[in-house]
């Protein structure tokens, strides 16, 4: 049971930070394509507001999970 514990509590912790890694790839990603929409308002508009509010969701979400209730750092040293 000891080890089922630490693999779950490290496979968490390890989703949450590749969720915090996606939401800084999203950015970055809705940022350049951005740039390829100079002239066109309503495109700017559109994806500004999705490269801010898209990262900040998921990465909000990758934060709770990284400290849940359910502590990671307690399933790692959890002792039967």
């Amino acid at each position: 049971m000891q080890k089922h514990v630490t693999v779950v509590g490290s496979v968490q912790i390890g989703f949450s930070v590749l969720g915090l890694m996606g939401a800084v790839a999203i950015f970055v990603a809705l940022t350049f394509a951005r740039g390829f929409t100079e002239y066109d308002d309503v495109a700017q508009t559109v994806l500004g507001f999705l490269s801010i509010s898209i990262p900040v969701l998921v990465g909000f979400l990758s934060t709770l999970g990284l400290a849940g209730q359910n502590s990671d750092v307690g399933c790692l040293s959890y002792k039967y």
